[in-house]
């Protein structure tokens, strides 16, 4: 065709949507089965831990581990796509006491810029697996260079209860991206699930090209479709973003109103510049770690 896009055009996700249109078709029009209802119940306090996803990176990982560990005091999986620096990122985790873990693909997998990033996501499978052997009620994942330097849990899980919901993100206006996946967070059990985590392993295994924030969009409104918590469209309502966000609640506290502002609770390169990760983690590593650490990202 003349007028397909080149391999690394982001508008190359419209054309690799035959999993998407199945994948809606199936819950919407096919499948009305009941068993396929999802209601979260989430626990009084619910158990939430961390997945990064990195390729190495260490200082950024290293950041991330001391406010995720030390601050918000969850457990966290740093899945890398296997960078060659398994040595340090395992010495790292040690250090942490067994509240940080590791696992590493088996090979690396490739990244196109405006398609995605199959070791990213990748790092979904080993984080779902995980919390589900750690009994989480909730996982969040992070992206390498998305770095928390705040405290987030208490507010995540108080907009978990309030809201019933099975997905928690935002979106970047600027960029047109429905979902952001660089940090968002999960309903372990039903993101878990093996429908949900069959399809996902497929995309991830078969190396589909599909744009991962338009993919986890879709299938965030095909579950939130089968959940019928009245508390949960009550809080879409409330919400009133409107149907292309309607599949996950609203959670700008942590992920900021978008990719691109600078937001204190948080790190993103896409706003913060390496000297911004040097000056975070100087306040708590002093002489650890400079600007020219966080410019090397391999």
């Amino acid at each position: 065709m003349s007028n397909s896009p080149e391999l690394n055009s982001p508008e190359l996700w419209l054309y690799n949507r035959d999993e998407r249109v199945r994948m809606l078709r199936y819950f919407i029009r096919e499948q009305p089965d009941p068993s396929l209802r999802f209601l979260p119940g989430y626990p009084a306090e619910p158990k939430i831990g961390a997945v990064i996803g990195t390729c190495g990176c260490v200082p950024y990982v290293d950041l991330n581990l001391h406010y995720l560990i030390n601050v918000n005091h969850i457990p966290v999986l740093v899945h890398d796509d296997c960078s060659g620096a398994s040595e340090k990122l395992t010495k790292l985790c040690r250090s942490y006491h067994q509240q940080a873990y590791l696992c590493t693909n088996e090979k690396h997998m490739w990244h196109k810029p405006g398609i995605g990033a199959i070791g990213d996501s990748s790092s979904f499978l080993s984080g779902l697996d995980w919390a589900r052997l750690m009994k989480l009620d909730i996982l969040v994942k992070f992206s390498r260079r998305f770095v928390c330097v705040s405290e987030f849990v208490p507010g995540l899980r108080k907009l978990a209860l309030e809201s019933d919901a099975i997905t928690f993100g935002m979106n970047c206006p600027r960029d047109r991206r429905p979902l952001r996946t660089e940090c968002m967070a999960m309903h372990v059990g039903i993101w878990g699930s093996p429908w949900v985590f069959h399809r996902l392993n497929a995309v991830v295994q078969k190396q589909v090209p599909a744009f991962a924030d338009f993919w986890f969009n879709d299938m965030a409104h095909t579950i939130a479709y089968y959940n019928d918590s009245g508390k949960y469209r009550e809080f879409m309502k409330r919400q009133n973003r409107g149907p292309m966000f309607d599949g996950y609640a609203a959670w700008s506290n942590l992920t900021g109103p978008s990719g691109y502002g600078k937001n204190p609770n948080a790190l993103w390169h896409q706003a913060n510049p390496a000297e911004d990760y040097a000056a975070a983690a100087e306040k708590v590593f002093p002489g650890r770690y400079t600007a020219a650490d966080f410019k090397n990202i391999s």
